[in-house]
């Protein structure tokens, strides 16, 4: 048996006392609902929960650590493209996709920016500016690429804040000026370039 595979005497603790309390809450059914469980679902239940326990206290962690990374845009190494990808959501049922590539030495390759109708949870329509601002990359021909949100669903191995995000963040809120699909080539908008250059001086430092 693995040594890491023998919960620790403090884990010990926690399933003794969810245990326990499972028990209570059992006895509890039992006296004045006439409810009967099984032990094992008991049992079940309580390792169950001490589980969950264990995984959130994991992702608190991360989340934690996420917090002190590096928060201002950086350029991606030579031949990688930088995808930056954010989302607006305008009220009452409409959202912006934005979207912007760039090079090793900043210059912007790609932009793009995207109204849609409709009503969408925030991490769905984080989704669809990644997945939105992916597509155009590729349809422009970029095929190494490296993805950056600011979404702490969607980061995974992208790990950024919302200061390193915030030309495709403007992308995002420049949408809702834009009837349809815009993409724009090795330029940008006249409206983000103060966040670009911004980008580009803090990159070089």
């Amino acid at each position: 048996m693995k040594k890491n595979s023998i919960p620790s005497p403090t884990k010990y603790n926690k399933i003794i006392w969810s245990l326990l309390w499972g028990i209570w809450i059992r006895r509890n059914e039992w006296v004045y609902a006439g409810k009967k469980k099984e032990i094992a679902e008991v049992i079940h239940k309580a390792m169950s929960l001490v589980g969950e326990y264990e995984s959130a206290k994991d992702q608190a962690k991360v989340s934690s650590a996420s917090e002190v990374l590096e928060c201002q845009w950086k350029a991606p190494p030579t031949g990688i493209i930088k995808v930056n990808s954010d989302a607006a959501i305008f009220d009452p049922d409409k959202v912006g996709l934005g979207g912007l590539m760039r090079d090793n030495v900043g210059d912007v390759v790609a932009a793009t920016c995207l109204r849609m109708e409709g009503k969408y949870d925030v991490d769905v329509v984080e989704a669809m500016a990644l997945r939105h601002a992916l597509v155009i990359a590729m349809e422009a021909g970029f095929v190494k690429v490296c993805l950056e949100t600011d979404n702490l669903k969607l980061h995974h191995m992208i790990i950024v804040c919302r200061s390193g995000n915030r030309v495709a963040h403007n992308l995002a809120k420049l949408s809702i000026n834009c009837s349809s699909l815009r993409v724009w080539l090795e330029e940008y908008p006249a409206e983000i370039q103060a966040v670009v250059m911004a980008d580009i001086n803090s990159s070089s430092t």
